[in-house]
Order: C-alpha cells, then structure tokens, then sequence
C-alpha cells in the first residue's frame, strides 16, 4: 500500500436517487469514476491499497504478485490515522482483522527497504 496519490475530494452535496447526503470522508473510488481532484489549498490525500496478492522475493527483488488496488479519496490530511486502513479493508472485504498484516510503504522507497508493518496508531 502506499500514500496519497495526490487526487483526491469526497463529493458533497445530496445524492440524486434518495435525497440521502452523500457520505462525508474517505470514499472508495470505483473502477470507471475519474480521479478525484484537490484545489490548491485542500488538504485531503488518496490513499492506494494493494490488496489480495502477496510478496515474495527478498530486498531489492522483493514484490508484490497477483494484487488487486484500491483508492480511497478525500482523506483529510489533519485527521488522517492508520486506524482508517482498518475500515478501508472492512469495505474491501476483510472484516476479521486477524488474516491479514497492514503495511505502509514510505515515500519514495521501494518494496525492499520501505515496507513497514502497521500495527498501532504510532506507526
């Protein structure tokens, strides 16, 4: 998984179908929307989530085979927790947070040096 891609905004407003308001926060881009796009004083991120693949290989030969990705826009980078990544996979599929490890892949680096597992707030 890595950080923002730096697209993204969650859509405000009512909904058309029910008159309901649109849901407020990250929101799951699907496959056909467009990337969603910031203003220049926005401060929300995409979050990109690799999922239902696996690693293999050590160091710089290590990678990521078989995934599928996600993109969460509309991340508010002042609010912004790992915590989230929870509920992202939630909304994903994986409900039982005990059959997968959460990692982070630092900014700039590549799958060998930059991984880093999530396991706590701090992280």
């Amino acid at each position: 998984m890595t950080g923002g891609d730096g697209a993204a905004a969650a859509t405000a407003g009512m909904e058309n179908t029910r008159n309901e308001p649109a849901r407020k926060g990250p929101k799951l881009r699907r496959p056909n929307d467009p990337p969603a796009r910031y203003g220049p004083l926005e401060e929300e991120l995409t979050v990109e989530i690799n999922y239902s693949g696996f690693l293999c290989g050590f160091g710089a030969a290590k990678s990521y085979v078989d995934g599928k990705q996600a993109r969460f826009d509309g991340c508010e980078a002042d609010t912004w927790s790992p915590l989230w990544l929870t509920d992202f996979m939630e909304q994903l599929g994986y409900r039982d947070r005990d059959k997968y490890t959460l990692y982070w892949l630092l900014p700039g680096m590549d799958l060998g040096s930059g991984l880093r597992i999530i396991d706590r707030d701090v992280d």
